[in-house]
């Protein structure tokens, strides 16, 4: 990742990292300091048990940025994803280490309820793989601003998304989170039909339709008694799906997209809009 020919090698993994790659390469050689010896395998391993929030700290320090807990968690789900770090189960760290290591940390994230990291082991990168799960993101029309279980899930499958977000059923939730079971249910799938039918409506008279109609759409008629953050993380979980099926894209207004799609002033530039591909 250090390397100059990361772009020319490895050029989908390169852009799927993007801003983040100084991060990514500070986390790595990070994790590659949290080094402990497996007392049943003898094994070195690399050890992580902090929140993200303390991570944040570490690599703020080196790299004297600024960067917030959201930031970093979204960096490490990206090394996740293309499985250069593992996040690991509790019960896989030796007890003798984990109770000495967490002794206060622990105790003060259970009962705070913040949101942590699960343990997680620096694997050996393997770069091919990581280009090609990157390129199949990227043909997706994946977000890499919406990184989340449902996602991964649809495009690469359930087993490497439970590996990915084992903090969606292991660990404590934020007490800034709110979880809505409602909207991993099976009634999504209701949702995400009548999410296409307005999409395709909307591109048939107007030749597009922007992300955030949609967001205002589901917010006004599909979600009762539900917040407009609610509505956009439902949006972000179909909108993989919709595009798969309908043969849509996924495109930000610029200047030129403004121009041939007659598109409205009211939508700023940098927006996404969806197109018929």
């Amino acid at each position: 990742m250090k390397s100059e020919k990361l772009a020319v090698e490895y050029p989908k993994f390169r852009k799927f990292l993007g801003s983040d790659l100084r991060i990514s390469i500070a986390l790595l050689d990070m994790l590659s300091e949290y080094m402990y010896e497996d007392f049943k395998t003898g094994e070195v391993r690399h050890l992580l048990c902090l929140t993200s929030e303390n991570i944040a700290k570490e690599i703020n320090i080196v790299l004297g940025t600024r960067y917030d807990s959201k930031r970093i968690q979204r960096v490490i789900n990206k090394l996740a994803i293309t499985e250069n770090i593992e996040k690991l189960e509790e019960s896989q760290i030796p007890t003798e280490l984990f109770e000495k290591y967490t002794e206060n940390s622990y105790e003060k994230i259970i009962s705070n309820k913040y949101h942590y990291t699960n343990f997680i082991e620096f694997k050996n990168a393997d770069m091919e793989k990581s280009e090609t799960i990157s390129k199949e993101l990227y043909d997706n029309n994946y977000t890499l601003n919406a990184l989340n279980f449902e996602g991964i899930a649809r495009i690469l499958g359930k087993d490497i998304a439970s590996n990915i977000f084992k903090q969606r059923e292991t660990t404590v939730v934020s007490k800034k989170i709110k979880v809505d079971e409602n909207l991993l249910s099976e009634s999504k799938k209701e949702n995400e039909l009548k999410i296409a039918k307005f999409i395709l409506r909307k591109i048939e008279t107007q030749r597009y339709v922007a992300e955030r109609d949609i967001i205002f759409y589901v917010y006004k008629y599909l979600l009762k008694k539900k917040t407009k953050k609610d509505a956009e993380y439902l949006v972000k979980q179909c909108r993989a799906n919709i595009c798969k099926d309908y043969d849509l894209e996924l495109i930000r207004v610029t200047n030129s997209i403004r121009e041939s799609y007659k598109i409205s002033n009211e939508i700023k530039s940098r927006s996404i809009i969806y197109v018929k591909n």
